[in-house]
């Protein structure tokens, strides 16, 4: 018998979910991914976790607005967060695919 923890993450999701924090919107996304491999200074790592992107803060010596996709989301950084709501699925996903990758080698 199989134990599925997350059958009903979903729903459990959908009905306590924040719209602000502090002065930023909230948005929930579906993502493709929730890792990258490691590159630059990161380069110790094998990856980067990045379940969200966006800022609730909006420091203006903050280097991370730059990376925002868009010119709209850079000059509003700080009033925007988009969570990326499967990331756990995501990980499960990865985790499971990884380790069959190596027993099979």
């Amino acid at each position: 018998m199989t134990l599925d923890l997350f059958s009903d993450i979903e729903n459990e999701q959908s009905e306590n979910r924040k719209k602000k924090i502090g002065q930023a919107d909230i948005q929930y996304v579906q993502s493709a991914s929730i890792l990258t491999e490691a590159k630059g200074f990161m380069e110790a790592y094998d990856y980067t976790l990045n379940p969200y992107s966006g800022c609730s803060f909006g420091c203006n010596y903050c280097y991370a607005a730059f990376f925002a996709r868009s010119s709209d989301e850079r000059e509003n950084w700080g009033n925007w967060l988009k969570v990326k709501e499967n990331a756990l699925q995501l990980l499960i996903k990865w985790r499971k695919k990884h380790s069959l990758t190596k027993q099979s080698t």
